[in-house]
């Protein structure tokens, strides 16, 4: 594993590499080769991005939240869908539920489960 010093390090040289390939690009075949040269991503950013995807509490826990307030279980449901979706800055699950004549609608915490929002409408 490595330790911060080290990937900072890693960083820096990479993006030295790039900066060099990009000049001698420029001064070899002009400003189309230079496009052309790879981009590089750092660590951290695509790390950072994975663990907060493992923080989210997951479709399954969603569902169970919604059903729970809504009173109802799975096997009632004609309709269940649930998908991860971000609103204003926040992420959380769209779940939307059919059953007995209703249709449920919960915006619910892709965090911490907090039911956001939700409604009951009569199913048309």
């Amino acid at each position: 594993m490595q330790n911060a010093n080290t990937t900072s390090k890693s960083i820096s040289v990479a993006k030295n590499v790039v900066a060099c390939a990009l000049a001698a690009a420029l001064a070899i075949g002009g400003p189309c080769v230079a496009m052309a040269a790879p981009q590089v991503q750092t660590p951290s950013a695509s790390a950072s991005a994975s663990a907060a995807q493992a923080e989210y509490i997951g479709d399954k826990a969603a569902l169970k939240i919604a059903l729970k307030d809504a009173k109802l279980a799975k096997k009632d449901c004609t309709e269940v869908e649930v998908e991860l979706d971000l609103d204003d800055g926040t992420t959380h699950y769209d779940v939307n539920l059919k059953a007995g004549g209703r249709e449920y609608d919960y915006d619910i915490d892709a965090l911490d489960g907090t039911i956001l929002h939700h409604t009951v409408e009569i199913d048309d």
